[in-house]
């Protein structure tokens, strides 16, 4: 009655001391234990749940001295190694290495036909790829002075994730404009996308901007991508360096002196296109074009540079023998 391995050898004599001869049963096992079952995984990392942005292993772990392979109902897509034996234990592995949906259900019995508690396993998605993020609307290192509504479009090949859409619009002189240069976001299917508005007609959204996008998907594969472009409707501002010292006397000075002016433009000047002209009482003078100069020289000459965030600055020189 207890597990093991059996055989079993019979001899009758007669009190005539007749012999039966020996009879012997052919070997045989009693098995009441049912074989079990364990599964180990070597990737517990799941995002949402059941998204994994790396393949997984499964081992299969069965335990039974009267094991039979032919037995044991494996039912997966993945890939099933063939089993192993060290004793009562009886070891597959099955991988899971490439994208898709994915179950795994075990069942059984052993040569005795005690059954196995069957195993089950959630289905779970592998997903290695990567999403993907490009603009609309908008290119790169371009200066626009009309309509400008850049769009951002999200996609992903199989596991897109609208709550992983996130963007910023940077502006090098006035920061982040997302709060009042609004955009629309929508999603269907594997795609997303964000719309902005036309930039608002006023001189203070004129500026070099970075659009910022990023997406993470089911599985949290990310992609990151920006485009720097500029806005260019007002033109440049042009500043008066040490204004003060032509009004604190009503506009007389003791003596000549070099003039600088700045020019500040979002997106570059044609230097060639440039002029400076002069005007003495009702006389104008355009002033000729210099490569360099000194505080004193005549014409202008121009030192081309660029400021902190990134515009274009050229400064004028001026000089007093005009």
């Amino acid at each position: 009655d207890v597990d093991g391995h059996y055989s079993l050898t019979a001899e009758l004599t007669d009190p005539a001391l007749n012999g039966s001869g020996t009879v012997s049963v052919e070997e045989f096992t009693i098995d009441k234990t049912a074989p079990t079952v364990e599964v180990t995984w070597d990737n517990n990392n799941a995002q949402n749940g059941m998204y994994y942005n790396a393949g997984r292993t499964a081992t299969v772990v069965v335990t039974e001295h009267n094991f039979d392979a032919s037995a044991i109902s494996v039912d997966t897509t993945g890939s099933i190694g063939g089993w192993s034996d060290d004793g009562d234990r009886h070891t597959a592995t099955i991988s899971y290495a490439t994208d898709g949906r994915y179950t795994l259900n075990i069942s059984g019995r052993d040569k005795a036909g005690n059954e196995l508690a069957p195993y089950s396993e959630s289905e779970f998605v592998v997903d290695l790829i990567s999403p993907t993020i490009d603009f609309s609307s908008v290119e790169a290192n371009m200066a626009y002075n009309g309509v400008i509504a850049p769009g951002v479009n999200y996609h992903d090949e199989a596991n897109f994730n609208a709550g992983g859409m996130t963007y910023e619009l940077i502006g090098a002189k006035h920061g982040n404009r997302n709060s009042d240069l609004r955009a629309g976001q929508s999603s269907s299917g594997n795609d997303g996308a964000v719309s902005f508005n036309d930039f608002t007609m006023e001189v203070e959204y004129d500026d070099i901007y970075t659009l910022n996008a990023h997406l993470t998907d089911m599985a949290g594969n990310e992609a990151d991508n920006s485009i720097t472009f500029s806005v260019n409707r007002f033109g440049s501002n042009f500043i008066v360096l040490d204004s003060q010292a032509y009004t604190e006397r009503n506009g007389y000075l003791a003596e000549p002196r070099e003039v600088q002016v700045q020019e500040v433009n979002v997106s570059g000047t044609d230097s060639e296109a440039a002029s400076v002209t002069v005007t003495h009482g009702l006389a104008t003078d355009n002033l000729e074009s210099t490569s360099s100069g000194t505080p004193s020289s005549e014409g202008y000459y121009i030192v081309h540079e660029a400021d902190s965030a990134g515009w274009s600055l050229n400064t004028y020189h001026i000089g007093s023998g005009n």
